[in-house]
C-alpha cells in the first residue's frame, strides 16, 4: 500500500529543501496486465493483482501571487522530442518514409557546410548520432510565431553553416526489431541497428536535429508541425491542455519562468521560452495530467503495438560520461536495480524529469518552474523511496 501522506510530505520536503518556486510531482501506475513479446521477457513476470494508483502533489507557486495547482501549464523543453520522434516512427509505419534513408532524401533544400551531411540518415538525427552540433541561441527573446518559422530555420545560417563533429554514423536497419534482437540489446547495451562503417555510433545531443526532424514530420503529413502532434497524439489520448503552440495555451494558468538573483532570491525571467522554430525540440506545454497520459500510453501500448514501443526503447549508442544509453528518441538507464526509459528536459526558467519505469508499469513525473532545478536527482529519490513499496 502506497502512503499518500507520506509520498506528500516527500515532495514538500523536496520543494522546500531545493528551494523550488513551485513543483509538480505525479507517481503513477497502470494495471499489472501480463504484456507478451520481447517486453514481457526483459521485464519478468508481473503481479496482475498490481492496483493502479496516481499520486499528485503541487507544491510552491505557479506565480508570484499565485499557488501552484492541478491546472498550472508547464513548459515541458526537451520532452517534446519524445513527440517529434514518435511522430516519424507513426509517418514511418503509414509507408511515408525510411529511417535508414537520408534526411534530404525528403527534404532536399536542407543543406550544411559540411558535405558529409547528405550521408545522414532520419535514423542517425532521431538517436543525436548524426554529427550535427547543438543549437547556440534559441532567441527565446525574439519569439516568431508564423507558420513559416520551421522551414526558416531550416535554412538559416545556423544549419547552414554548420559543420559536423564527425561523419554521420550513417545507421541502417530493418524494422520491425525481432524480439530476439531487442532481448539481445536489452541485455547487452548493443542495439540491433549498425553503422555503415560498422563502427559504433557517436553520440551528440543536437536540438537541430529535431528541428529538422519536426519538419520532416510536416512535410510529409502535409499538416504543420503542431496540428500533426495533435491528431497523431494529442487528441486521440484526451491530452486536452497540452500545445507545442504556447501562444494558444491558457495564458491564466501558464507558468512564470524563474531564476534567483545574486541574493538568492526568485526572480522572474522576462521571455517565456517560446519561438515556433524550436517547438519540435522544446516547446511542449500542458499539466501533469497531460504528462501522466503520455506515460500510461506507453505503458499499455496504446500510442503504438508493443512491439514498436520495444523498437523505440532499444539502445543505439552509448551517452559519454553517463551508464545512459540513447534509444529512439528515449534515454535509457539503470537505477535502484530497474531500468528506466524517459527524457529530461531544460529551458530558461523551466525543469522537466520524465520516467518510466516498464518493468513495474510506473511512471514519476516532475515538473519545476525555475532553471537548472536538479530534478533528476529529485526523481531518483522518489523512486527509492516507492519501489519498496510496490
Amino acid at each position: 500500500m502506497i502512503d499518500e501522506k507520506e509520498f506528500g510530505r516527500l515532495a514538500d520536503k523536496l520543494q522546500f529543501y531545493y528551494d523550488l518556486p513551485g513543483l509538480a510531482v505525479s507517481v503513477g501506475r497502470v494495471g499489472g496486465a501480463a504484456e507478451s513479446g520481447s517486453a514481457a521477457a526483459e521485464r519478468g513476470p508481473q503481479n496482475p493483482e498490481a492496483a493502479p494508483f496516481v499520486l499528485r502533489r503541487f507544491c510552491g507557486m505557479e506565480r508570484p501571487g499565485k499557488a501552484l495547482a492541478a491546472e498550472s501549464r508547464f513548459h515541458m523543453a526537451s520532452v517534446s522530442k519524445l513527440f517529434t520522434a514518435a511522430a516519424v516512427i507513426k509517418l514511418r509505419d503509414a509507408g511515408k518514409l525510411n529511417l535508414s534513408a537520408p534526411l534530404v532524401q525528403y527534404l532536399p533544400e536542407v543543406k550544411t557546410a559540411d558535405p558529409r551531411f547528405s550521408q545522414a540518415t532520419v535514423l542517425d538525427l532521431l538517436t543525436h548520432t548524426s554529427g550535427l552540433p547543438d543549437v547556440q541561441d534559441y532567441h527565446w527573446d525574439k519569439p516568431e510565431t508564423d507558420e513559416g518559422a520551421l522551414l526558416r530555420y531550416a535554412l538559416s545560417d545556423e544549419v547552414q553553416n554548420a559543420h559536423l563533429l564527425w561523419a554521420p554514423a550513417g545507421l541502417q536497419f530493418a524494422a520491425p526489431i525481432s524480439a530476439a534482437a531487442n532481448s539481445t540489446a536489452s541485455a547487452s547495451g548493443t542495439s540491433a541497428p549498425l553503422s555503415a562503417t560498422g563502427a559504433a555510433p557517436r553520440f551528440a545531443y543536437s536540438n537541430i536535429a529535431y528541428e529538422l526532424l519536426g519538419l520532416l514530420v510536416a512535410r510529409l503529413s502535409g499538416l504543420t508541425y503542431e496540428d500533426a502532434i495533435r491528431q497523431y497524439f494529442f487528441a486521440p489520448l484526451g491530452m486536452d491542455t497540452a500545445t507545442m503552440f504556447t501562444p494558444e495555451q491558457d495564458a491564466d494558468h501558464l507558468c512564470a519562468p524563474f531564476t534567483k538573483d545574486e541574493n538568492n532570491h526568485f526572480t522572474v525571467i522576462p521571455h517565456f521560452p517560446y519561438t515556433r522554430c524550436h517547438a519540435p525540440s522544446s516547446t511542449l506545454t500542458g499539466t501533469v495530467m497531460d504528462a501522466e497520459k503520455w506515460a500510461a500510453a506507453h505503458l499499455t501500448a496504446q500510442v503504438f503495438p508493443q512491439k514498436t514501443i520495444d523498437e523505440l526503447w532499444t539502445p543505439h549508442a552509448k551517452v559519454p560520461g553517463t551508464s545512459e544509453k540513447i534509444c529512439l528518441g528515449w534515454f535509457r538507464r539503470r537505477t535502484a536495480g530497474v531500468g528506466l526509459v524517459g527524457y529530461e528536459g531544460g529551458d530558461d526558467g523551466f525543469r522537466s524529469s520524465f520516467w518510466l519505469v516498464p518493468e513495474k508499469g510506473l511512471w514519476i513525473i516532475l515538473l519545476c518552474n525555475l532553471s537548472g532545478a536538479p530534478l533528476k536527482g529529485l526523481s531518483n529519490e522518489i523512486l527509492r523511496w516507492v519501489l519498496p513499496q510496490l
